[in-house]
Formats: C-alpha cells, structure tokens, sequence
C-alpha cells in the first residue's frame, strides 16, 4: 500500500513538472475594440515559446495563426508594435528573427528593416501613450 502512494505521488509530481504552462495577455485597441493576445509557453520538455495571435486567445494550447518570435542564442530577444486600424490587427517586428502561420489579410505581420526601424515613425510607434500602438519587448 506504502509502494503504491509513493507511485501516485511521483506521478502526480511528475505529470505537473511535465505539464507545459501558458501565460496570457491580452492587449485591446478600445479605437477598434480589437485584441492580440501574447501566449507564453513554457514547457520543461520542449523549452519556452512566445506567440501573437488575433482575437481574445484563452485556450491551452498553441494556435492556429500566430506571429512567433525566434529567440536566437544567449541574448535573444523580440521587439514589436502591436497596432489597429480599419479592423484589421498588425505586428511590426524589429529585433529578432520571426515565424509566421495562417495569417490573413485582418491579421498582418511585418518585419522592419533597420533602417525603417531607427526611423521617426518608428519612434513615434514605440513612444505611443494613446494606445493605438503597444511596444511589446522582451
């Protein structure tokens, strides 16, 4: 009977160490009542994800369309703005390199060049306190 709670016990230890974790948040464009939604994914297994998807996202699982930043090495990192406008959602991305999945013409992701990126739009997007941009980094 002893064996057999030490065996319960692991395996419920076990199941929750090996269970992936998500985190969400949602960010909402009252000019266009619009959302994306950061997913952080962390999985002791598979390593740790971050995804942008269009909507109010809740589900414990990866979705279907996403903006995927790709960390790359010891200093890897993400630099977007999260914007709204005429109903469709977009992702400008700067710093790091970017995965993309079923976007579509609503939900539209764009990677700056550097020289579009140390431009005075650029700036003015990041330095936005009204809420029609979000600079999202990590």
């Amino acid at each position: 009977m002893k064996k057999i709670i030490i065996v319960c016990i692991i395996s419920i230890i076990l199941f929750y160490i090996l269970l992936p974790d998500y985190e969400f948040s949602h960010y909402h464009f009252s000019n266009q009542d619009k959302y994306i939604t950061k997913i952080e994914y962390k999985s002791v297994i598979f390593g740790n994800s971050t995804y942008f998807t269009d909507g109010k996202y809740n589900k414990r699982s990866v979705p279907n369309s996403f903006v995927k930043p790709i960390y790359s090495g010891i200093d890897g990192g993400y630099d977007v703005v999260l914007h709204a406008v005429e109903g469709k959602l977009y992702i400008y991305g700067y710093n790091g390199y970017f995965e993309t999945k079923n976007l579509s013409e609503n939900f539209v992701f764009d990677k700056l060049k550097s020289d579009k990126a140390n431009s005075e739009r650029w700036k003015e997007m990041i330095n936005d306190n009204t809420g029609v941009y979000i600079h999202v980094f990590y």
